[in-house]
C-alpha cells in the first residue's frame, strides 16, 4: 500500500459473502501511439505526460451497484477498465466520506489495494484524488454502516489510464545514466541534504519535479518550489508529493516510490514561463520519518556557482547532475533576464526534470 493517510482494513467483500454482480465501466480505446509521437515531439516548457484523462462525470447515483447488507449496512462497487492500461488512476470532484464508512480501491487479483480511505481523508474543498493501481481494471468499493446520518459521496471527474508504465508495474527499464547520477552514489553523498528536499510530483496524467524550501522564520513551513508550467491549469489540491523515490543501489534502476504528502495550495508563481516558478504550501501531512530537508536559498543577482541539480528525469527514481561553473543569466522573453543557465558537467535533463532545483556552491536554492 502507498501512504495517503489510511487507515488499516480489509475491503468488506474480501471477508464477507456478496452479490457477484458488479456493474463494468468502460473507457473508449485511443490512439497511443499519436499520443507518444505528440510526447516526443514536445516542446520545452512542457510537463512529462504519462497517462490519457477521461473526462467523466460519474457518482454514485449514476454508475456501480448498490447492495444492501444483513448488518444494515451498505455496499456500493463498480469496476473500470480501460484496455491496456498500465495502471489506472483517479481524480475526484467532490469526496466525502462520512465517519465509519470506508472507501477501497483494488485490481481485480486483489494483490494491489488502496485504502482504506475514511473520513479523515476528507478536504475542505471536497477534492481529492487517489494513485495509480496496477493493471488496465480496477474495483472501487465503498461501505457505509447503517449508523452513518449523512451518506458519503463520491464523484469521479478524471478517469487516468496510464500508457507509460511509469511506476515501471510491468517494464524492466534500463538505467539512464545521461541524465544524471542515482543519488545512492558515493559521489552524490555530500549532497544528502539537499537529495532530501527534492520530490517526485504527480499531477495526475502530468509529472515534475520540485523542492521544499526554508524560510527566513525557520518555522519549516511546508514551502515547495516547481515550475509554473508544470502547474498551469491544474488543481494543486490534488497534487502528490513523493520524497524519497530513490533507488536502492548505485547502479539500479528501479526503486519504490514509498509514502507521500497529498494536496498543496499556490502561495505565489510567475503566471508564465518568464520566469517559471510555482510557490506551493502542502497541505498533507509530511512524516518525521521521510527525514525531508527544507532547503535554504539565496536571492542575490549575482551569478552563482552551481554545485548540482536534483531531479526525476523522465519520471526516473531520483539523480543529480553535477557542475562547477558560474551560471550565466538568461530569459525568453526578448532575453530580459529572468533565470540562470547552466551546462552540466555531468547530467542532463529531460521531461520530468521540469521545476527541479539548481543549487549554488553554498547549497543554497
Amino acid at each position: 500500500m502507498f501512504s495517503q493517510t489510511v487507515i488499516e482494513g480489509t475491503p468488506y467483500s474480501f471477508k464477507n459473502e456478496v452479490s457477484n454482480t458488479i456493474q463494468d465501466v468502460v473507457m473508449p480505446q485511443f490512439d497511443v501511439d499519436a499520443m507518444l509521437l505528440e510526447d516526443e515531439e514536445a516542446s520545452s516548457g512542457t510537463p512529462f505526460r504519462y497517462g490519457k484523462i477521461f473526462d467523466v462525470d460519474y457518482n454514485m447515483d449514476n454508475i456501480g451497484s448498490w447492495e444492501f447488507l444483513p448488518d444494515g449496512g451498505k455496499l456500493w462497487r463498480v469496476r473500470i477498465s480501460s484496455q491496456h492500461a498500465y495502471a489506472i488512476c483517479l481524480e475526484y470532484a467532490h469526496f466525502y466520506l462520512p465517519e465509519g464508512a470506508e472507501f477501497y480501491i483494488y485490481d481485480e487479483s486483489k494483490e494491489n489495494i488502496l485504502g482504506a480511505y475514511t473520513h479523515i481523508n476528507n478536504q475542505d474543498d471536497k477534492l481529492f484524488a487517489t494513485p495509480l493501481v496496477k493493471g488496465d481494471t480496477i474495483v472501487l468499493e465503498y461501505y457505509e454502516p447503517e449508523s452513518v446520518q449523512k451518506s458519503g459521496s463520491i464523484h469521479i471527474r478524471e478517469i487516468i489510464h496510464d500508457y507509460k508504465d511509469l511506476q515501471r508495474f510491468f517494464l524492466n527499464y534500463e538505467n539512464n545514466r545521461d541524465c544524471g547520477t542515482n543519488v545512492i552514489c558515493p559521489e552524490a553523498e555530500p549532497y544528502q541534504d539537499l537529495v532530501n528536499a527534492v520530490s517526485w510530483l504527480d499531477m495526475g496524467a502530468w509529472i515534475c519535479t520540485g523542492s521544499m524550501l526554508n524560510n527566513v522564520r525557520q518555522d519549516l513551513t511546508p514551502y515547495y518550489m516547481t515550475a509554473w508550467h508544470c502547474t498551469d491549469g491544474d488543481n494543486p489540491s490534488t497534487f502528490r508529493f513523493y520524497f524519497n523515490y530513490e533507488t536502492t543501489t548505485c547502479s539500479a534502476s528501479w526503486g519504490s516510490y514509498g509514502s507521500y504528502a497529498y494536496g498543496s495550495v499556490s502561495e505565489e508563481d510567475s503566471n508564465g514561463m518568464d520566469s517559471d516558478w510555482d510557490l506551493l504550501r502542502i497541505t498533507g501531512n509530511i512524516s518525521e520519518s521521510w527525514e525531508v530537508y527544507y532547503a535554504g536559498w539565496n536571492k542575490s543577482s549575482s551569478n552563482p556557482i552551481v554545485s548540482c541539480g536534483i531531479h526525476h528525469p523522465g519520471g526516473e527514481p531520483k539523480k543529480i547532475n553535477f557542475d562547477d561553473d558560474m551560471a550565466t543569466s538568461s530569459g525568453w522573453n526578448n532575453n530580459q533576464p529572468t533565470h540562470w543557465k547552466v551546462y552540466w558537467d555531468e547530467g542532463g535533463s529531460e521531461g520530468g526534470s521540469s521545476g527541479c532545483p539548481m543549487y549554488d556552491e553554498d547549497f543554497r536554492f
